[in-house]
């Protein structure tokens, strides 16, 4: 429940620096994985990051469709 507590705090304080961001969330695992499903991650657009998905590997997949989705101005789901 802490990591939900902080992603809610790191959400609000990106708000009010008018930042845009991306939440993660891991919906479906196939075969071994550092996280399960439901686990989230909010990325700010200058890189911060609040929360875990993986042990690092989707780190930058994340950020890069978060820049790709802040220009199409809509929230997509990605399969990873």
């Amino acid at each position: 429940m802490k990591e939900l507590n902080d992603i809610i705090k790191a959400y609000d304080k990106a708000v009010l620096q008018k930042k845009q961001v991306a939440l993660a969330t891991v919906v479906k695992v196939e075969g071994s994985s550092y996280r399960r499903p439901g686990a989230r991650m909010l990325v700010t657009e200058d890189g911060q990051l609040t929360g875990a998905i993986s042990g690092g590997c989707f780190i930058n997949i994340v950020y890069a469709h978060m820049h790709v989705n802040s220009k199409r101005k809509k929230n997509q789901k990605r399969k990873l």
